[in-house]
This record gives structure tokens, sequence and C-alpha cells, in this order.
């Protein structure tokens, strides 16, 4: 039983004239943009009374999305002005959208069953009568009832401008930084994983992979990523493996690793760093030599190659010209190469690819000095792979990984337009950049709403997405 000291264990202006009611509990009533917040929903049902829930709860409010909820809430029970009540709580967290102030509610629908005794006719007919018999023979209507919360006002600060590192892509929590490599013991060339875990609590779909101090020196591929629940809502750790290949087999080390995010609690921005990993690099000095050979050995050997390349020659005998023993005519025609079938095949050929060459490297030359044709066709690329992983997507009816995916696109595409990092490309960015009826607008800001809470799209909308995602990526290009 809650005590009387408690909050939660007094009832409110309202409610104690209500068979059931509804209380939105956040952690704290201001945030920032994105930020996630622990809330506790609990519904109160006076005991006695049996209900049906015909939902979950609902969040009305168009300033903060809720994260989806789980189906069996926790069952309790609670004394609240010392009157018992059956209670059903969801632990749950939602984030805000949009900066400003905001009043939000929530709503569950709810099927009450309301107990009826049966009324004698005349007193002393039967023992049945008797209320003890009454509690376990009575009967129940049914009564339709929205248990709906007060209105709670919130408000969404926006993240702040100063000190917001480069590579920021909008984690906002309390997080922790784990890395380490294998293997640290290679040749040169061979391929090092690198596995990086961000633990802790806050917004982990804004949590993008950790980066190298520098990448001088470095060939760094596409990390691949897992998150792993642990905890209550917003906390568990999200795993990453990232392949490496040195291309200076002098490096001696793996640089160390960053992760940027905003510490809500202290309001700035922080970095973590990982401490550089060493490496040993078996032959990174030697090098692919020839074995050289001593002074005198290879005077020795040229000496003995010159001797059997010296031909012994003996002289006609008496100084005379040898007999001609063939009799035959030496009248054969001697044709100029030139005029020979196969050495002007062969030169066609050389010609050809010479041709060849010269056109490759005229279009290498222009592509190298153009960053713009870089640029698209980088932007083609991604979008070609993008859009096949949506398909996938699409026609696996998953809609949280079609709007994921469908952001990640948006951000890659226009973060090579604006020349600014992909990842920390949010939806103010969009509003700030883009025409209000643009269709990248809409399909990001469903995407933000899917990750928080769960938005649901029928296949004919995710189609139209699609349809319409790859009809304005492709005019950027």
């Amino acid at each position: 039983a809650s005590s009387s000291g408690n909050p939660a264990a007094r009832l409110r202006s309202g409610e104690g004239q209500k068979l059931a009611f509804l209380r939105v509990l956040p952690a704290k009533d201001k945030s920032y943009l994105g930020e996630v917040v622990p809330v506790q929903i609990k519904v109160y049902f006076r005991d006695g009374i049996k209900a049906n829930l015909n939902s979950l709860p609902q969040l009305h409010g168009d300033g903060y999305v809720l994260q989806q909820l789980g189906r069996e809430p926790v069952q309790t029970r609670e004394h609240v002005n010392n009157i018992p009540y059956s209670v059903l709580t969801w632990d749950s967290a939602f984030s805000g959208i949009k900066e400003g102030a905001h009043d939000i509610s929530m709503e569950i629908d709810t099927t009450l069953l309301l107990p009826e005794q049966r009324r004698s006719t005349s007193p002393g007919q039967s023992m049945f009568n008797d209320p003890f018999f009454s509690s376990f023979f009575s009967s129940y209507r049914e009564k339709n009832v929205k248990v709906a919360s007060p209105s709670l006002g919130l408000t969404v600060l926006p993240l702040p401008e100063e000190g917001r590192p480069a590579g920021f892509s909008g984690a906002i929590g309390d997080f922790h930084l784990s890395v380490s490599a294998s293997p640290v013991e290679l040749a040169p060339g061979d391929p090092i994983t690198l596995n990086m875990t961000v633990s802790g609590q806050g917004n982990f779909d804004r949590v993008q992979a950790p980066k190298l101090s520098t990448e001088k020196g470095w060939k760094t591929y596409t990390p691949s990523s897992e998150f792993l629940k642990d905890g209550g809502p917003g906390q568990g750790k999200k795993v990453f493996e990232q392949a490496l290949v040195a291309k200076d087999p002098a490096l001696k080390e793996i640089p160390a690793i960053e992760f940027n995010y905003f510490d809500p609690a202290a309001a700035v921005y922080k970095t973590l760093t990982s401490k550089p990993i060493a490496l040993t690099v078996k032959g990174a000095v030697a090098k692919a030599v020839d074995s050289v050979v001593p002074k005198n050995e290879q005077a020795e050997k040229e000496q003995k190659t010159n001797a059997e390349s010296v031909q012994e020659v003996e002289p006609p005998l008496g100084g005379l010209a040898p007999l001609q023993l063939n009799p035959e005519p030496m009248d054969q025609k001697l044709s100029p190469l030139f005029t020979r079938k196969w050495f002007q095949i062969l030169l066609a050929v050389l010609l050809l690819a010479a041709i060849i060459a010269g056109i490759m490297k005229n279009r290498a030359t222009r592509y190298a000095n153009n960053p713009r044709l870089q640029r698209d066709q980088e932007m083609k690329h991604l979008l070609g792979l993008r859009m096949a992983e949506i398909d996938i997507a699409l026609s696996a009816h998953d809609t949280k990984g079609f709007l994921a995916t469908c952001r990640k696109t948006i951000q890659e595409q226009l973060g090579l337009v604006w020349n600014v990092e992909a990842a920390a490309i949010t939806l103010a960015d969009l509003k700030k950049r883009l025409p209000e009826d643009s269709v990248l607008l809409g399909v990001f800001s469903a995407a933000d709403e899917s990750a928080y809470g769960g938005q649901e799209l029928s296949q004919q909308q995710m189609q139209e997405f699609s349809d319409h995602l790859k009809i304005e990526l492709e005019a950027l290009i």
C-alpha cells in the first residue's frame, strides 16, 4: 500500500468521485528536443470494479511522441486516501519533437463491469437474498468509459548551439564508451575488426558509430550495429563492428575513438575518448627485396655468363670459303614487315588500345577535377543501395525498418548536397532549409514518430512514400 506522504497516494481534484482515473507521471516537465524522458502511466480502478481494456493508453498532443507500450501492464493494488484500488502500470518514455510549451494528456478506452445485486420481491423469501450469497450470485452491467488524464503542461527546449561538436549526431543522454580490436598482431594489409560499445540511457536511435580521431593512413568500412535493451525505457547498449585496414604498414596503433553526445543533466556537450590501441605489425619494416649476391660471386657469375655466350667459330680450312652444297636458287622475295597482314592487325589493335586508354585517362582526369561529378556519382550509388533496402522492408511490411531506412536515405543525400555530416541532419534542419510542402519533410517526420512511438503504415502508404521519396531524391542529382 502506498504511504500517505507519497503524492501518488493522495486523491487529486475530481478523482474521488470517479470509478476509474488515469495519471501520467513524467520524470521531468522540461526536456530537450529528442531527449528520452521516462514516464509512468497508471490507471486506477475502484476495488470491486472489473474492467476490460479496449485499447492501450493513447497520447494526445502534437509536441511529443510516446514509445510503443507493452500489451501487458503491471497489475498491483494501492490505497489512495485509504481507498483500495486495482492499478495497471506501464513504464515507458516519450520525447519532445517540437520546441516550445505543450499541453498533453492520455486516454484509454475501457469497458467497466459494474456489479448489480439481485433484489428480492419479499423479505425473507429465500436464503439466497442474504448479502453473503448475493456477493456470489450478483450480475454485472457493462459501461463503456474513456478514462482520461488531466492536461499536463510540458516544455521542449532547443539544443544549444554553443559547444556543439562538428560530428554531433543528436545523441542525448548519459553514455559510456568501451572499445576493443582484434587482431592486434597482424601482417601488412590484414583487416582489423574494431568493436565499439555505447551503453547507458538515452535516445539510442540517434546514437551513431563512434569515429577515429584521425583516419590518416587508414581505410575504413561502413560499420554494422545492434541495439540490446538492458533495463528500463531508454536503457541498453548499442554495439558497433567496423573493419579497418592500415594503408601505411608503419602504423603502430589504432587512434583514439571519439563519441559525442549531449548531457541533459549538465546541459553541455561531452566527448568520450578511448585510449589508442597498440598494434604489432609483422614485417612492417622489411620489404620484398631480391637476395643480394656477394660481389665476388657476382663477378664470377658474370664471367661465366660471358664465357658461355661466346661461341667458338672455327675458321674455314685454308681460308677458303665453304662450298655451296645446296644447288637451289637463292632468289626468294624479301617483303617489308609493314606489308605483312599479321603486323597490320597487331598495329591496329595497339592503336585502338591507345585510343581507349587516352579516353579513359581523360575521363579519369575530368572526374578527379570535378567534385560535383564525384558527388553525383556517389549520390546515385547510395540512392540505389538504399532504395533496394527500402523495397525489402516494403515487401516484409516492416514499417519501422522502412521509415528508418527512408530517414537514413534522406540524411545521406542531403548531407552530400549540403556538404554536412549526414547523421547530424535533424528534422529541425529540414524545416529550416526545405519548403513546407516538401515530401522529404513528411517522410522524415513520420520516421521520427515511428522511432519514438511505433507508428504503423499501411502497405499503400509505404508504397506512396517510396515512390515520392525516389522522385524527390533523384531530382537532387
